[in-house]
């Protein structure tokens, strides 16, 4: 099979999290079957790294073998000396032109507001039973949060499966909401947000604070300002933190 521009774009919004359950599964599932689609993902991860790297390489490469060029010129020193500072300036530009095309092509990939989330967001802190002086119950419920807790978001997302329901309380939902979060699964860690918001849970504003960042790291930075207008508003220890985002994303 061949990629395309729809497929370039598909797989932009897979690595952004941008995707639902039911099509990032079945873009999953092309990839374990598409090899050409599974290297297209490849090349677009590293295409950032590439693009940052490459021009401070390209310089070094070619001011070595310009350098190359004039230790084999020794019969015109005066040249030499004219053309070495001319090629530095080449180079210079060359360099500039280079990391413009990079950039274009850097702009051209949809990473959204991910700098500025990343500067702000943390999972929330877990806080054991046993640090609040209660008993921990040996089940499924205290593996999740154990996984939760050393950050092993994945294995804490799939374990969560074998929770018991009647421990699927709205509290335990909100750590799989930020586990969803963590691990870059923004429509599944809001649809949770949303239910708790609703539900008045003791952790509604924490709640919308998460799914104000889920909605800038899905590129909807609308919903994310009413929220976070909303939580400015709030006497909450994320009041502050709101203000300080607002000011950021209206600069």
């Amino acid at each position: 099979m061949s990629t395309n521009e729809n497929d370039i774009e598909l797989l932009d919004q897979f690595i952004n999290g941008q995707l639902d359950a039911t099509k990032r599964n079945e873009v999953s599932k092309r990839l374990e079957q598409d090899l050409e689609f599974a290297r297209e993902l490849n090349q677009l991860k590293l295409m950032v790294d590439c693009v940052r790297i490459s021009g401070r390489k390209r310089l070094l490469d070619e001011i070595k073998q310009w350098d190359e060029d004039i230790e084999d010129d020794i019969e015109e020193p005066e040249k030499i000396r004219n053309l070495g500072v001319f090629r530095w300036y080449y180079a210079a530009a060359s360099v500039v032109v280079f990391m413009v095309a990079g950039f274009l092509i850097y702009s051209n990939i949809n990473f959204g507001y991910d700098n500025i989330v990343a500067d702000v967001y943390e999972p929330y802190n877990y806080i054991s039973p046993t640090s609040r002086g209660g008993d921990v119950q040996k089940n499924q419920l205290s593996q999740f949060f154990m996984y939760y807790d050393r950050a092993e978001y994945t294995q804490a997302i799939q374990l969560w499966e074998e929770v018991d329901d009647a421990q699927k309380t709205d509290d335990a939902e909100f750590y799989l909401a930020n586990a969803y979060q963590a691990e870059k699964r923004y429509s599944e860690a809001s649809d949770i947000y949303k239910k708790l918001i609703k539900s008045e849970n003791k952790y509604k504003m924490a709640s919308i604070w998460y799914l104000a960042l889920c909605y800038l790291s899905l590129d909807n930075p609308e919903q994310a300002n009413d929220l976070l207008v909303e939580l400015e508003n709030e006497n909450s220890s994320y009041s502050p933190k709101a203000t300080d985002l607002l000011s950021r994303l209206n600069k």
